[in-house]
């Protein structure tokens, strides 16, 4: 036995070992019981609706990505409250928030880690509860400068794809809806043949479409400009890869978050004639939307800005001038959902928004929030 397979040896044995001590110790198994919540309504328009757009700020806890079965229903209650109102238009899109399946590495896991303090220990202790199929991940190689973070999205992908699928493709299904189903973070996904397939190492921060029949469409997008946190793991996509989903009431782009503050993606979407931009999003940090604007993000900022805001406006401020309200045309329609809820140890911000005629329309709710705008 050579001395690099015997010291891989130890170490599997060591984290065996360790792993085993760490869930003995553990005295918090306590099963989770889903709590009540309030969904609220902003729509801006009361009458019937022949094609209906619909945003989903979802709010979630740990426990709500304990199983497929338990993500699943928390989306589902967030829309039954107005199903009947969902149904009774023609045609309906409904758009969830960034990073909303990205949490699935956590689905099937033990009572623990969903108990944990912070991502970091909750992140620890999957790796300890699965240390050879982790140590194999890190033994095929990774690009991603964060090595561990993306060792435990990559042996954890085929969990989490087919989750999400499952998840997604039901609601597509009851609710007849096109859903656009925020995104996930999984390694150079394609769809195919119905299925999302994995075709490299490299993780992407990436959305999927699904269709009323509960089918997988082909379009996939991936997020052209992942901000600092997001680039430790995550590739870039490219910006020449954009597309739109057609509707009968229009064509849909999909801008993921940062991507909605770059020139270069609308320059794109329109070539393709989109009519309705839908941005889902998640912004980690506790009120961070009240503090000064730090600038952009992971990418130098693009011509036009006007640098003299740094420090000096808000981060709302600076996302209602330079993201999507900012860059908007009055004759398209826009829809930003966030994310909220607290993840472990990481909070949340973000007021959900739709932008009909040039004019912001936002929620003053920080949970949960369904908005509803009619298309033309």
């Amino acid at each position: 036995m050579s001395n690099k397979t015997l010291r891989i040896s130890v170490g599997i044995i060591a984290m065996i070992g360790i792993s085993w001590i760490a869930f003995l110790s553990n005295t918090n198994t306590t099963a989770y019981i889903t709590k009540d919540f309030k969904v609220d309504l902003l729509e801006l328009d009361s009458t019937y609706c022949s094609n209906l757009l619909i945003g989903v700020q979802v709010e979630v806890d740990p426990f709500d990505y304990q199983s497929t079965e338990a993500l699943f229903q928390k989306l589902h209650d967030h829309l039954n409250p107005y199903k009947e109102k969902i149904l009774s238009s023609n045609n309906r899109v409904i758009v969830f928030p960034e990073h909303i399946g990205t949490w699935l590495v956590a689905t099937d896991e033990y009572p623990s880690i969903y108990h944990s303090g912070s991502i970091t220990k909750a992140m620890l202790r999957m790796i300890l509860s699965h240390p050879i199929k982790y140590l194999q991940t890190r033994l095929k190689g990774t690009e991603a400068p964060n090595a561990t973070q993306a060792g435990i999205f990559l042996f954890n992908a085929e969990k989490m794809a087919t989750a999400y699928q499952t998840v997604f493709s039901r609601l597509a299904k009851e609710y007849k809806a096109t859903v656009i189903a925020g995104s996930i973070v999984l390694p150079d996904p394609v769809a195919e043949s119905g299925q999302i397939k994995f075709t490299g190492k490299k993780l992407y921060n990436t959305s999927f479409v699904f269709l009323p029949d509960g089918s997988l469409s082909t379009a996939v997008t991936k997020k052209v400009f992942p901000v600092d946190f997001e680039q430790t793991f995550c590739a870039a996509g490219n910006v020449e890869d954009m597309t739109t989903v057609p509707m009968a009431t229009g064509n849909i782009a999909t801008l993921i978050c940062a991507d909605s503050w770059y020139p270069e993606i609308y320059e794109k979407i329109r070539a393709q004639s989109a009519s309705i931009i839908v941005v889902p999003s998640y912004s980690v940090g506790e009120r961070i939307m009240a503090s000064p604007w730090q600038g952009y993000n992971g990418f130098a900022p693009p011509s036009g800005i006007e640098l003299s805001d740094v420090m000096q406006i808000s981060e709302e401020a600076a996302w209602d001038k330079y993201a999507l309200s900012g860059r908007i045309l009055e004759s398209e329609i826009g829809l930003n959902v966030f994310l909220r809820g607290q993840l472990w140890d990481m909070e949340s911000d973000g007021r959900s928004k739709m932008v009909v005629n040039g004019q912001d329309h936002k929620t003053n709710t920080n949970g949960a929030v369904i908005l509803m705008v009619c298309l033309p």
